[in-house]
């Protein structure tokens, strides 16, 4: 009779024990998150082939950006220390100096020491073909230890210890139809900058 007594109080307890886990407790949290701040580009010199282009149909004018001259002076202020050069079958060559002005500065500004992609695109039109090539860097590295951003490719750089970039934009423009003396033309393009 006791071992009876034994059987049925553990089924009891194998009956119970299931029932008892109903009564668990449930609690809301709340996940969250805050956006990355968004990357900015301004431009501080745009780009110009200037009024040396001789607008020949199926000719080339090379924008060749040789160095950035003054390593550590605020990209606010580059454009006269930006050392550049026009040269092709398209335009009246230049020699290499600061104060040519014809290459594009941009600014670029995001999260200190963060990796991004930067990518400039080439533009067309029925005047002119525009495929840039450009330097990101540091600005107190200057532009020769930047990284090359060819068009059209995306480039993986980074940003520096005050969470800035500069970027020299030159490249090549490849005359589509005859231009009209004295006339100015102009394409847009774009940078894109992401993380």
């Amino acid at each position: 009779m006791n071992i009876n007594l034994k059987i049925v109080f553990i089924s009891f307890l194998f009956i119970l024990l299931p029932i008892k886990s109903s009564f668990a407790v449930v609690k809301t949290f709340t996940a969250g998150l805050t956006m990355l701040p968004d990357i900015n580009i301004n431009e501080t010199s745009n780009i110009s082939f200037g009024n040396s282009v001789l607008g020949k149909t199926g000719t080339i004018c090379t924008l060749t950006v040789t160095d950035y001259a003054s390593p550590g002076v605020p990209a606010n202020t580059a454009p006269n220390s930006i050392s550049d050069q026009l040269s092709g079958d398209g335009c009246i060559p230049s020699v290499t100096s600061t104060t040519n002005n014809f290459s594009g500065v941009y600014a670029i500004s995001g999260i200190i020491n963060q990796s991004y992609n930067i990518t400039i695109s080439s533009a067309s039109n029925s005047y002119f073909t525009f495929t840039p090539l450009g330097k990101v860097s540091d600005i107190t590295t200057g532009v020769a230890a930047g990284t090359t951003v060819l068009s059209n490719i995306p480039q993986t750089t980074s940003f520096d210890a005050a969470g800035t970039a500069m970027l020299v934009v030159g490249g090549t423009i490849t005359i589509n139809s005859e231009l009209t003396a004295n006339t100015p033309y102009n394409q847009v393009f774009e940078i894109t900058a992401t993380y």
